[in-house]
């Protein structure tokens, strides 16, 4: 059940930093039958926290659950314990690997507190990713 919620928050954190949404466009009928197209609906993302508002998150970050590691070493720790979950495991190596997921997780907690909620944050995201990824060895 452990592996089952894990597996879970992992596949919703992947889907929430790399999906990507394209506005809708719809089409509005007019008495007479005819459609009539219309602009995207643009949506005003979340302000962006700003430098001071972000470091005063990282003090608290730390104060609760100790020195933070950098971006990279959290992505590709992360990345590890993905590739290990897809292994078939025994209950023993499951715990190991959960416990140690809880670990990482409380060294990496800026990865998810903050928001990529523009397109262009979520790009920029996806791009830092991938160069750690590529850099790793």
């Amino acid at each position: 059940m452990k592996l089952y919620i894990i597996l879970t928050l992992v596949a919703l954190t992947m889907i929430t930093c790399s999906c990507d949404t394209q506005p809708s466009i719809s089409r509005n009928v007019t008495k007479e039958g005819s459609s009539v197209m219309q602009k995207p609906s643009v949506v005003s993302p979340k302000k962006q926290l700003h430098h001071f508002e972000r470091k005063e998150l990282q003090q608290k970050i730390e104060s609760k659950y100790g020195e933070q590691w950098d971006f990279c070493s959290c992505i590709i720790k992360n990345d590890s314990i993905n590739k290990a979950f897809k292994n078939k495991l025994s209950p023993e190596q499951e715990d190991k690997l959960i416990d140690r997921w809880d670990f990482v997780d409380s060294k990496c907690k800026e990865l998810t507190t903050f928001d990529n909620t523009t397109p262009e944050e979520r790009a920029l995201y996806l791009k830092k990713v991938k160069n750690c990824l590529r850099n790793k060895n």
